[in-house]
């Protein structure tokens, strides 16, 4: 997490990606994007029920974060980081909720380092596929999600 606190530090245009807006949940996704302005990009689309004990730790889309286990590299918080995707790293990430926290489930924020989303059925979040980000744990119900990164 500190990691993540010291890329908004040293990067505050990642910060200025974000996006919060609402959507129709009937719409096609190509008219989302393309209503967000990024239908130049290459979309790769994740749908998502996640249920009971899902949750992601703390990671930047397509990459996983290690901490290194050299004293020097601990010393200066610099984490060790693997692509697991063969494409380069999306550079924005899209969700659309489908589902309502507190309704069809409970748990399951989506965080930044710096502040929490609390999932609205119709409501959608667009940010820096850079940003440290995780989902807490779903305690009951399902989270229903489609995720759109764009390379």
């Amino acid at each position: 997490m500190e990691y993540g606190i010291n890329l908004l530090r040293d990067n505050p245009e990642i910060r200025l990606s974000r996006r919060l807006f609402d959507f129709n949940v009937d719409s096609k996704i190509e008219e989302i994007i393309s209503g967000l302005g990024l239908d130049k990009y290459k979309m790769k689309i994740v749908e998502r029920k996640s249920e009971k004990d899902f949750q992601m730790n703390w990671h930047i889309d397509d990459m996983c974060i290690f901490r290194n286990s050299k004293s020097h590299c601990n010393k200066y918080n610099k984490p060790h980081i693997i692509p697991y995707c063969k494409e380069s790293p999306p550079i924005y990430t899209v969700i659309l909720y489908y589902s309502t926290i507190d309704v069809d489930f409970i748990g399951g924020e989506f965080c930044f380092v710096d502040g929490k989303i609390k999932p609205i059925k119709g409501l959608g979040l667009l940010f820096d596929s850079r940003e440290v980000h995780r989902v807490n744990r779903v305690r009951d119900g399902k989270r229903e999600s489609m995720v759109i990164k764009l390379y």
